[in-house]
């Protein structure tokens, strides 16, 4: 599968980067997005020294992800491994020209049970949607 990483810091309690933006096709399918957090507001629940998910209670993540129409896209819970937090970009969400632009997105971290833990802030336009040169 085909991956790309991206390093979430976040800035305050109503914003969050990411170090580059996630940038993907029109017809680009199944693209695994990895995300991790490296520092921010919610280092007092990390062990000292240390910036890893695991130190958020963070066994499960899910992005939820709105859409240039306003509407919404919300992935399945997935599991974090390596301390990174993993999504698939499903074929449905690059196949249409309606779907090209700017999109924001924000990560829940859910504890073991799948118990929803925290919110992180939203990524303003952290994933872009192009139009290939050809189709």
């Amino acid at each position: 599968m085909i991956y790309t990483t991206s390093k979430v810091t976040i800035k305050s309690y109503d914003k969050a980067t990411v170090d580059r933006k996630i940038v993907l096709y029109k017809g680009d399918k199944n693209i695994e997005i990895q995300f991790e957090i490296v520092e921010g507001l919610f280092r007092q629940y990390k062990q000292e020294g240390s910036n890893t998910i695991e130190n958020l209670n963070a066994s499960y993540g899910q992005i939820v992800i709105r859409k240039p129409d306003y509407s919404y896209a919300i992935s399945e819970i997935a599991e974090t491994k390596d301390g990174r937090i993993i999504f698939v970009i499903p074929p449905e969400m690059t196949d249409e020209n309606i779907e090209l632009g700017s999109y924001t997105f924000q990560i829940r971290l859910y504890d073991e049970s799948q118990t929803s833990r925290i919110t992180l802030p939203p990524i303003e336009d952290g994933i872009v949607i192009l139009a290939p040169i050809t189709e």
